[in-house]
């Protein structure tokens, strides 16, 4: 409803507009249009807060807390599957919406720090025009591994190679700027999904010199470490099997300069203005910052909202963001208290 272009319906654009995480004083997209309160609350109370019987500031708060609760839950549901506790990881955050919503999810989950790239809006293009060009491509081979027919594996490895060279050579690719990572694909008996197990990496395709027949029972141990890493737990009286020859041909490229790190003498940064928002604490007066003004060593501390010109950063209570010196952002958290409930 926000972006005046006739939507009907609330979604989460509209209630970050009504908490005051985003302003219609504001540039949005990079200045390319303004966002409109017109229509927003008589939304709210036609969809949400009518059939809730609350306000339309209740309605937009609820719809934060449920899609903050949805999204932490799903990075529960993937580490947990996994057996890995995320406390002791970091959250990347990107995309336009991301880091509106990272910190407090970060917060719920235990996590305690949060990247967000100042290429964040863009972040999904930078990976394409900085990933290498690849061909993966695998052919089915059912056996149990230690039974595999070493020479077959090879003949596969070999089909698959021409074929990744005709591609990369016919792009423009020299032969001695390809890579190759030769992998067989394995499960234990019963399950329906496989892991691949890396058998060799070498410079150039061809070159089939890591073949032997001990091969098997080193991609067998290789396997159980594997699923034990991805999974909490290996079963080694199983003999794993074999369903598939893998073979991922890349071609090295030159990668955009990156910088990093942080050595510029840490600056509070001084805030443009304020505004009334709701950062999952109550409305306030809340700092409002420009990315644009802020430089390596500058710190904004919570409850404040960073405005980048294609993304909005949310430093939540208990907060803080630092810029590096490659102009990102670190988001830590610096007070222990309780994830923010509602008021």
């Amino acid at each position: 409803v926000c972006y005046g272009r006739g939507g009907t319906r609330p979604t989460v654009t509209d209630a970050s507009l009504v908490l005051g995480l985003l302003s219609e004083d504001s540039e949005f997209a990079g200045g390319h249009f303004s966002l409109t309160r017109k229509g927003v609350d008589e939304a709210f109370q036609e969809y949400v807060a009518g059939p809730l019987g609350c306000g339309v500031e209740e309605a937009a708060f609820d719809c934060w807390r449920v899609v903050n609760a949805n999204m932490s839950q799903a990075v529960r549901r993937t580490t947990a599957g996994k057996g890995i506790d995320p406390r002791g990881l970091a959250m990347l955050a990107y995309g336009g919406n991301g880091p509106v919503f990272a910190a407090i999810q970060a917060q719920e989950l235990g996590i305690e720090r949060v990247l967000v790239p100042r290429t964040s809006p863009g972040f999904s293009a930078l990976g394409a025009l900085s990933a290498q060009p690849a061909i993966d491509e695998e052919r089915s081979y059912l056996s149990p591994v230690l039974s595999a027919d070493v020479d077959q594996l090879g003949a596969l490895w070999r089909a698959l190679g021409e074929r990744a060279r005709h591609y990369l050579q016919a792009a423009g690719f020299a032969p001695e700027a390809l890579r190759a990572h030769y992998a067989l694909n394995l499960r234990y008996p019963g399950q329906n999904d496989s892991l691949a197990v890396v058998a060799a990496e070498t410079r150039g395709l061809g070159a089939l010199t890591f073949l032997r027949q001990e091969l098997r029972e080193e991609i067998a141990e290789a396997f159980h470490q594997r699923h034990e890493a991805e999974y909490g737990y290996s079963r080694r009286g199983e003999e794993p099997e074999v369903t598939g020859v893998r073979l991922q041909a890349s071609a090295a490229t030159p990668h955009p300069p990156l910088g990093g790190g942080v050595s510029a003498q840490r600056q509070a940064a001084t805030a443009c203005g304020r505004r009334r928002a709701n950062l999952g604490d109550g409305y306030r007066e809340t700092a409002i910052h420009r990315g644009a003004e802020l430089a390596a060593g500058h710190f904004v501390t919570g409850p404040a909202i960073i405005e980048e010109r294609f993304t909005t950063i949310v430093v939540y209570t208990g907060w803080e963001a630092r810029v590096d010196d490659a102009g990102d952002y670190e988001l830590t958290r610096v007070e222990g208290r309780a994830a923010a409930r509602p008021r």
